[in-house]
């Protein structure tokens, strides 16, 4: 009946090591995305062991071939073993443990439990094996129910991070602003995770660190609701050349996300805790925003602890990239026409915008003072409004063939403003194409 991972770990290892009378006891849980088994639970043992067993480990082979338990001795004499890693063999020595339980359901190995030495110090029995096997054996299907329930409740987190993301995204065109909201709703999503934004400048050559705010996190609200608000340490607002930085080049090379860690890209790590200003960070995950062709920034997460991001944390990070990105796209776009209507408007020469009939769509306010005709007044009607007459019939057949040819035509045309005087203007007509190459408009 218990749904609680955490609650229902903790009970059933209580359980085990008081009536067992056991020293150490630990569990481990297979992860639905990378296969691998992730430490959830312990008693005894470091308080901030990290441990995990990957998909293809001899003893996760070894027990989800077999039915029973796997004593330390056979671990030592079984030939299979001898291929652990040096790495493997020390995680091993740090759990201690005298049994290797196997946990499973509906046949599948879901779980181990290990255990350590007895309080007595006696040596286990087959009749102890066999009691913690068949404990293992009816755990391991609530075991299971609580980790797909808790897996339910991820993927429901992540769907409402998802679509909040796209809402921010389709509604505000202030990325600083809403990179802002996208950091706090990623540093909430992921609990113990902290996140970053960095914007790069249009031709690349810059960095700046987004103002992510104050970020709280369940776990730590919980822990003292009187602390104060965790503040995220880094420099936001600060500028950073890319030029000789290793960790925008390969951003900017890659185009993929990049993670970091401190085993294997330490020298990286390194600039990156130079420039979040945190000496305390040992994994992080780093997803571009990709923008019209190259990288508009990037967005990710970092643990104080070595983390191995699974595949369903990057596959969530990047869906948040990809929201970003879109929004980083139409916000330079929205940027471009606003800089192309502002000068159009106040440039001194007319400009007029016809369709392909040669119906007036837009005219500046170059264009009423020359001609007189308000924008109200020119919109929806035909050049013709300005003939003077001064211009034969052949004269405008020949224009109109040249730009319905999709050429551009130059000339000098006398026309007439609205009160009837006479000016004379040296005109520049241009056709405007589509991405297929068909004219639309004539400017």
């Amino acid at each position: 009946s218990m749904l609680d991972l955490d609650q229902l770990t903790s009970m059933i290892l209580d359980e085990v090591t008081t009536t067992v009378h056991i020293e150490r006891a630990a569990f481990f849980l297979k992860q639905e995305q990378s296969g691998e088994f992730h430490l959830i639970g312990q008693r005894g043992l470091d308080q901030d062991a990290d441990l995990r067993l990957r998909a293809d480990h001899p003893l996760v082979d070894w027990l989800s071939a077999h039915g029973k338990a796997l004593t330390r001795y056979e671990l030592d004499v079984i030939p299979q073993f001898k291929a652990l890693w040096s790495e493997e063999i020390e995680d091993l020595e740090r759990l201690a443990a005298e049994l290797f339980v196997p946990l499973k359901a509906t046949g599948e190995l879901v779980g181990i439990l290990t255990v350590g030495p007895k309080l007595s110090e006696e040596v286990y029995s087959l009749d102890d094996q066999l009691t913690l096997t068949t404990l293992a054996n009816q755990t391991a299907t609530a075991l299971e129910n609580a980790r797909l329930h808790d897996e339910t409740r991820r993927r429901n987190r992540e769907l409402v991070l998802l679509n909040r993301v796209i809402a921010m995204s389709v509604a505000s065109q202030d990325i600083q602003s809403m990179l802002q909201t996208v950091c706090r709703e990623l540093a909430l999503a992921f609990g113990e995770f902290r996140s970053f934004a960095f914007l790069l400048s249009g031709d690349g050559t810059e960095a700046s660190i987004v103002d992510c705010g104050i970020l709280d996190t369940p776990s730590s609200q919980a822990a003292d609701d009187d602390a104060p608000a965790r503040d995220d340490s880094a420099p936001q607002g600060q500028v950073i050349p890319t030029a000789g930085n290793r960790l925008f080049q390969r951003l900017l090379a890659g185009r993929a996300p990049l993670l970091l860690d401190a085993g294997r890209d330490d020298s990286v790590l390194a600039l990156f805790r130079d420039l979040m200003g945190d000496s305390d960070i040992a994994s992080v995950l780093a997803v571009p925003l990709l923008a019209n062709g190259g990288v508009a920034g990037c967005i990710g997460l970092h643990a104080s602890r070595l983390h191995l991001f699974s595949r369903g944390e990057l596959d969530l990070v990047r869906r948040v990239a990809d929201q970003v990105s879109s929004a980083v796209v139409r916000s330079r776009l929205a940027e471009t026409q606003q800089r192309l209507s502002t000068a159009i408007e106040q440039i001194a020469e007319a400009v007029m915008i016809t369709d392909t009939d040669g119906t007036i769509l837009y005219v500046n306010p170059a264009f009423e003072q020359v001609s007189g005709y308000r924008r109200g007044e020119a919109i929806g009607r035909n050049p013709r409004i300005l003939k003077s007459s001064k211009q034969d019939d052949t004269f405008y057949e020949q224009l109109w063939q040249a730009i319905a040819s999709g050429n551009v035509w130059e000339g000098r045309l006398v026309n007439r403003r609205k009160d009837g005087t006479l000016y004379t203007g040296d005109i520049i007509i241009t056709p405007v194409r589509d991405q297929q190459g068909e004219v639309i408009n004539y400017v």
